[in-house]
């Protein structure tokens, strides 16, 4: 596997990781996981900068295509704080002592799909990412728009129905 941009669709993360599993099981290992992944930006970027709010999409939307694969043992993010002060770019989920935006996002979806198990990916449109997981007797449903512009979706969806938007 190479080097891919950040995003979870044009970086191919699921691609990557599921070659990666081909690699390990042809050396007889049936595991792999993630020990340091992480998104910089520039460390002067205030808090509620839309960077910010965009490397949350990013984090909760590779968490959920990660969580696809059962074969990931764990994916550690790179910095939980800030790198160094004075820097220009800074990995860090937290600025300082405050929070940006992905750790919520991150919280969020990690949350939701704690005890999930990965039931499978139907196809919907290739601008929408679909992956369906089962806990607790129920089904739950993450999809988004991967163009960033959002677009209009009619769902008809059995029985009562919850939505969440984790950003």
């Amino acid at each position: 596997p190479g080097y891919k941009p950040a995003n979870s669709e044009t970086g191919m993360i699921r691609e990557i990781m599921l070659e990666a599993l081909r690699i390990v099981r042809s050396k007889g290992k049936n595991g792999v996981s993630i020990d340091e992944k992480g998104f910089n930006m520039p460390q002067h970027l205030e808090i509620d900068e839309p960077a910010g709010s965009s490397m949350g999409n990013i984090l909760a939307r590779e968490y959920i295509v990660l969580k696809s694969i059962p074969e990931i043992s764990h994916w550690m993010y790179f910095m939980w704080r800030q790198w160094r002060a004075g820097e220009q770019i800074d990995w860090g989920l937290w600025l300082y002592q405050f929070p940006r935006p992905a750790v919520a996002a991150y919280a969020a979806a990690a949350r939701m799909l704690a005890q999930a198990e990965f039931a499978g990916k139907p196809e919907l449109h290739e601008q929408v990412p679909c992956y369906v997981f089962r806990k607790n007797g129920k089904t739950l449903c993450a999809l988004w728009h991967s163009d960033g512009a959002g677009a209009s979706m009619i769902l008809k969806l059995p029985g009562k129905s919850e939505l969440f938007d984790v950003q």
